[in-house]
């Protein structure tokens, strides 16, 4: 039952390098067939969907409390995993932004010398040049700025992942605290559903 919860994250998650702890907990864990089968790191959706194939079959095999274990350490490297990745492109995108406004503010110096050239002294061809260069610089930095925006994105949804993986670890560590096993069942049944509904 707890891997439902697991389940409803792996398919939840749009970033499938966020998912290579889950799988390493879940290949130390799962009964060594299960375990054997599981893909050695997620690089595509197939990849994810392969691997909750293999944890809903093997689900009925694993004891409660070792699922419930299990669960909450696959969530627990999930989210380090999650949080590594959202680190580094946070890195990415101040990297570029700063590299495209940097680039931005040349290319706008060198065109005005490059008009100033022009009107100024009259050098028609170095006035040219610098203008063209300038013009250059600014479309290097557009393409930055574009890939600012890229990274943005993707932060977005590294985002949304550790949120649907927060909300999964806080639902299991409520759903502990219950006592009655039909009931703890229903619990997970309903936050499996909740995050299927919320993080689509």
């Amino acid at each position: 039952m707890a891997f439902d919860i697991l389940s409803a994250v792996l398919s939840s998650s749009a970033v499938p390098a966020v998912m290579g702890g889950v799988l390493k907990v879940l290949r130390s864990g799962l009964p060594k067939e299960a375990a054997a089968r599981l893909p050695e790191r997620a690089v595509a959706g197939e990849d994810l969907e392969r691997a909750q194939a293999i944890l809903a079959e093997t689900a009925a095999r694993v004891p409660p409390d070792q699922a419930h274990s299990l669960t909450l350490e696959a969530l627990a490297a999930a989210h380090n995993d999650a949080q590594g990745v959202r680190t580094e492109r946070m890195r990415q995108a101040r990297l570029t932004f700063n590299a495209a406004i940097t680039l931005a503010i040349i290319g706008v110096l060198i065109i005005f010398s490059g008009v100033g050239l022009l009107l100024l002294r009259d050098v028609v061809a170095a006035g040219s040049l610098t203008a063209g260069v300038g013009a250059v610089t600014e479309v290097v930095s557009a393409v930055l700025f574009r890939l600012n925006h890229e990274a943005n994105k993707s932060l977005d949804q590294v985002g949304k992942d550790l949120s649907a993986i927060e909300a999964a670890q806080i639902a299991m560590t409520l759903i502990e605290k219950i006592k009655d096993p039909k009931t703890r069942d229903e619990a997970i049944r309903e936050a499996a559903k909740d995050l299927r509904a919320h993080h689509h």
